[in-house]
C-alpha cells in the first residue's frame, strides 16, 4: 500500500502503472494521475529549458539541476522550509515581512549580464528562499518547532536525495517513453484514492478539479474517490489532518487482501 504526496504521488502512480501486481492500493495527494504524459521529443527538464528561455529564467526544477544546488539548500535550510510551509495562496502584503521576496528578477542568474551561464552554479543563482516572501507568522497547522526539527534534519542529512529525483527526470522519461503507447502501462489498475487542496496551485496547473476527476475516471480502473478539500492549499496532510486521515482510513478499510492475492482487477506486470 502506497501513500504519496507531491513527488511521492508522482512516483506512486508510476509504481502502480509499471508493477500493478505489487500494489494492493494507493493514495496520491496533490499530484493527480493524468497519464504518463511524456513529451514526444524531449524529456520534462529539456522541455522546461525551452519554456524558460533555455534555462536563463528561474524555475525551481531547473535550479535543482545546477551544481551546488543541494549545498545551497543546506546552507539556507531554515529560510527555505519556513517560506515553503509559511507562504499561503493569496497572501496580502500585511502578512509578509517588508522587503521580501528579496529577489523579484525572473532570471536564473540576475547579476550576470552575459547569456553564457554554463560556467555558473547555484551559488550565483538565488534560490526559492530569496524568491518567496517571508510570512510574518506561520499558519496554525505548522509550528516553529516543526520547522526547527525539519531544519536540523536537512542540515544533518542534506538535500541530495530529494534533488536527485528531479535530476533523474529526463532519464526516467526515457524509460516511460518505451511504454507510453501500450494501453496497459497507461492505465492504473489497483484501487486508488486521490486527494488535493482546492487552492493548491498544482491542482490548477492540471486543469482544475473537474478535469482531474474526469480524466482519472478514465485512466484509473478502480478509482474509489477524488477528494478536493475546500479552502486547503498544497500541504493537505498538515492543513486538514483529520479529514485526510478519515479519508485514508475509509480507503484502507475498503481494500481487499483476498482480491489482491487472487489478482482480481490487476493484469500481469510487463516489466
Amino acid at each position: 500500500i502506497i501513500v504519496g504526496h507531491d513527488f511521492g504521488s508522482y512516483l506512486a502512480w508510476r509504481i502502480a502503472a509499471f508493477y500493478p501486481r505489487r500494489v494492493i492500493g494507493l493514495c496520491g495527494m496533490s499530484v493527480p494521475y493524468m497519464g504518463l504524459q511524456s513529451p514526444k521529443k524531449r524529456g520534462p527538464i529539456a522541455n522546461l529549458r525551452r519554456s524558460y528561455d533555455n534555462g536563463n529564467k528561474f524555475h525551481y526544477m531547473l535550479y535543482h539541476q545546477l551544481p551546488m544546488a543541494a549545498e545551497e539548500y543546506r546552507k539556507n535550510a531554515h529560510q527555505t522550509l519556513y517560506r515553503l510551509y509559511g507562504v499561503l495562496p493569496n497572501m496580502d502584503t500585511q502578512s509578509i515581512v517588508e522587503g521580501t521576496p528579496e529577489v523579484t528578477n525572473p532570471n536564473m542568474f540576475p547579476h550576470n549580464s552575459s547569456n553564457a551561464n554554463t560556467h555558473l552554479d547555484a551559488r550565483q543563482a538565488p534560490g526559492v528562499w530569496k524568491r518567496l516572501p517571508q510570512p510574518k507568522q506561520l499558519p496554525t497547522w505548522v509550528s516553529q518547532s516543526d520547522i526547527q526539527y525539519l531544519t536540523l534534519e536537512y542540515e544533518r542529512r542534506g538535500f541530495h536525495g530529494g534533488l536527485n529525483w528531479y535530476r533523474a527526470l529526463d532519464k526516467n522519461w526515457q524509460v516511460t517513453t518505451l511504454f507510453e503507447k501500450q494501453q496497459d502501462f497507461v492505465m492504473i489498475y489497483p484501487p486508488c484514492l486521490f486527494m488535493g487542496g482546492e487552492k493548491d496551485a498544482v491542482i490548477k496547473a492540471h486543469g482544475g478539479a473537474l478535469l482531474i476527476q474526469d480524466r482519472m475516471k478514465v485512466l484509473c480502473k478502480n478509482l474509489t474517490k477524488v477528494v478536493i478539500l475546500k479552502g486547503a492549499g498544497h500541504w493537505i496532510q498538515m492543513e486538514c489532518a483529520s479529514e485526510v486521515n478519515q479519508e485514508l482510513f475509509s480507503f484502507l478499510d475498503s481494500l481487499s487482501l483476498e482480491d489482491y492475492e487472487m489478482g482480481n482487477f490487476v493484469p500481469q506486470s510487463k516489466l
